[in-house]
Parts: structure tokens; sequence; C-alpha cells
């Protein structure tokens, strides 16, 4: 079983050495949004609190942690992440969270190059 969100609407940017990558429901007003932000220059302070992983956020800042990723995979249409059973406690979720996804074939290379940038150097599968 898996939580699916279905967010059509895309997008990566980098500042100030952080790295985002969103995706939600409607780009004015969303009500389902995932995040996924991480430094790709982490401090010596960072790395000991565990600030060296990526960060997720799943619609709310209540629900949002540093980790608990070990497998994406990026389809066409869909993007599904597999979180550790913690993760999916702390999100409120299942251990797979599948968003559906609108993409053409150079926003889905795009899309494949920032999540291969975002996860650099972790402990996590993509494909």
């Amino acid at each position: 079983m898996s939580t699916v969100l279905n967010c059509p609407h895309t997008y990566a940017q980098e500042e100030e050495g952080v790295l985002t990558i969103g995706f939600t429901d409607n780009v004015d007003q969303p009500s389902q949004y995932l995040l996924l932000q991480r430094s790709l220059t982490p401090s010596d302070q960072d790395k000991r609190l565990g600030h060296d992983r990526v960060h997720i956020e799943l619609t709310d800042q209540g629900y949002s942690a540093y980790g608990g990723i070990w497998r994406v995979r990026l389809a066409s249409d869909r993007l599904s992440l597999f979180l550790d059973e913690k993760m999916a406690q702390t999100l409120n979720c299942e251990a797979e969270l599948e968003v559906t996804l609108k993409l053409d074939a150079q926003e889905a290379a795009d899309l494949r190059k920032h999540l291969s940038r975002i996860f650099a150097g972790q402990s996590v599968t993509v494909e």
C-alpha cells in the first residue's frame, strides 16, 4: 500500500547552496505538496546533526524530517519514494510515497538529474 499525491507541478531550484525539488497539486494555493531539500555543501555542524541528508516535507512543516529515504524510483508519470518506518511515521504516511506527475521527456530527464544531485553521496538508490 502507498500514499499517493497528485502533484503535476514540479520545480527545482538551487539557492545559496541549497537544492530544492518541489511537487505541488496547485501552483497558487497548494493543498498537497512534497519538498525535498539538501545543502550541497553541508557544514561540519550539519553533518553532526544529520542535516547533511535530504530533508523531506509533506504538505505541512509539522510533517518533515531529515533522512529516512532509502530508495527513489522515477517513471515518466510518477515518482516513488521508499521510506523507512520511522520516516513514514513522522510524515504520517505509508512507507511508499507516490507522487503522480505530468512530465514531458525533457522535464523527466531534468528531474532525474536533480534527483541524482540531491541524493549524491547518500545511501539512497535512485532508479
